[in-house]
């Protein structure tokens, strides 16, 4: 939970300097000097964090496989499908926003 918040936090540093650099590039430049040394800093904890005792989000059920699987086969329910090519995306994602 802390992990994800300090993500966000990040995420929310970089786009207020990019937006700053935007709106006003003097306020912008000087953000860009002042807060890289925070996002560092930040991202240098979060991987030490990530890296320290990875967290498997997903639950193991017995017969159902993890998230890799189903990334990387056609179907995660029918393995036996094979594995996944860049072709297949377009109309499976066509095939996901349709269904209800």
């Amino acid at each position: 939970m802390f992990g994800s918040t300090a993500i966000a936090l990040l995420g929310g540093i970089a786009v207020w300097i990019g937006v700053s650099a935007v709106q006003d590039r003097r306020v912008g430049l000087k953000r860009l000097k002042i807060l890289p040394a925070v996002l560092l800093a930040g991202i240098a904890v979060e991987v030490i964090w990530m890296s320290r005792a990875p967290f498997d989000e997903w639950p193991r059920v017995p017969g159902f496989p993890g998230p890799t699987p189903q990334l990387i086969l056609k179907d995660g329910h029918n393995p036996e499908l094979g594995k996944a090519t860049p072709a297949i995306f377009p109309p499976a994602c066509k095939k996901a926003f349709d269904s209800p």
